[in-house]
């Protein structure tokens, strides 16, 4: 068969499973898309643009609104917010300079009314990657005047500022950065949601320290939380030198990896560029795990899954 022809035969085969999907397994679906999607993201080495449009994470809050709303009975609050998040639009889309948008963003974060207001502030201050507010970041992240959802946010806000030009962070406060994640991951009285967001990023924040913790992951007997999986295929698939460290240690626990992490690294490896420059031998181990995982019979979506992972490895063998 014409190679042509084969292209066109998986893209129908992937066009009947979304449709089979969206039809019976929507929840598990949207929630399997998502993750998937997120990984694909925080692989990107160039995941830095201020242009990046804070109008997506404020749609987010936005989202949230109703029911937080509706039990307060207020129209009145929904209108309110509305036009809070208009403002900080305008702050973004204004004609001053990237500083003068941070500098007004964090006035607006100081005097915010609520959380819903101050998680829609710390999103977009993150598209503008304050690096000059580091330490009033940290401190807002630290206040136990603050929601446990609030400082989680704040958290990602300096993981965000992070991904910054490495000679801007090494020159304003990115080892501020590096220091603090790390003290919030290896502290056990973190709170989960805030460690989570320490964790999301540390492969980047804290390379060498990420590495160590994969390593104690790895070995363990339980199961791997979402975060913690994630964390093990970013740094996995960061460059080819990790991924050559990392497949054996997979490769001697492979039941720690769950159906979810399977689709996730099936989907990095078909996704990243730099893996066309490993060795036969890696791909061929990390090739060997994913063909011998075992989906679990009972999800919703064993089916889908397999036949999803066997396109992606075909695509992979070539």
């Amino acid at each position: 068969m014409k190679k042509s022809n084969i292209i066109i035969c998986l893209l129908c085969v992937v066009i009947v499973i979304n449709i089979i999907i969206l039809l019976f397994f929507m929840p598990k679906s949207v929630e399997t898309s998502t993750t998937i999607n997120s990984t694909r993201q925080e692989n990107k080495q160039q995941l830095i643009d201020n242009s990046l449009i804070p109008v997506k994470s404020n749609r987010n809050i936005e989202q949230n609104l109703p029911s937080q709303i509706e039990n307060k009975n207020s129209q009145q609050t929904i209108s309110n917010m509305q036009n809070f998040l208009q403002k900080l639009e305008g702050i973004f889309w204004g004609s001053g300079s990237r500083e003068q948008k941070i500098y007004s963003l964090m006035q607006e974060l100081n005097k915010a009314n609520n959380d819903e207001e101050k998680i829609a502030t710390l999103q977009t201050l993150a598209d503008l990657k304050p690096i000059a507010q580091v330490d009033e970041l940290i401190a807002f992240a630290n206040s136990d005047k603050e929601s446990e959802k609030v400082r989680a946010v704040a958290v990602n806000t300096l993981n965000e500022t992070y991904l910054l030009d490495d000679k801007e962070i090494e020159q304003i406060g990115g080892a501020k950065i590096s220091q603090y994640m790390a003290k919030l991951v290896n502290n056990p009285q973190t709170a989960k949601k805030i460690r989570n967001e320490a964790l999301s990023n540390y492969a980047y924040t804290n390379e060498d320290k990420a590495k160590i913790l994969v390593a104690q992951l790895i070995q363990k007997d339980k199961q791997l939380t979402v975060t913690e999986e994630r964390l093990i295929n970013t740094l996995m698939f960061a460059n080819n030198e990790n991924l050559a460290d990392i497949l054996p240690q997979l490769a001697n626990n492979p039941s720690i990896i769950s159906d979810e992490m399977a689709m996730q690294m099936v989907v990095f490896a078909t996704d990243t560029a730099d893996l066309n420059d490993i060795t036969t031998d890696d791909k061929n181990d990390l090739i060997k795990i994913l063909e011998n995982h075992q989906f679990n019979p009972k999800s919703p979506t064993y089916q889908d899954d397999k036949e999803f992972l066997q396109i992606q490895l075909k695509e992979l063998k070539q």
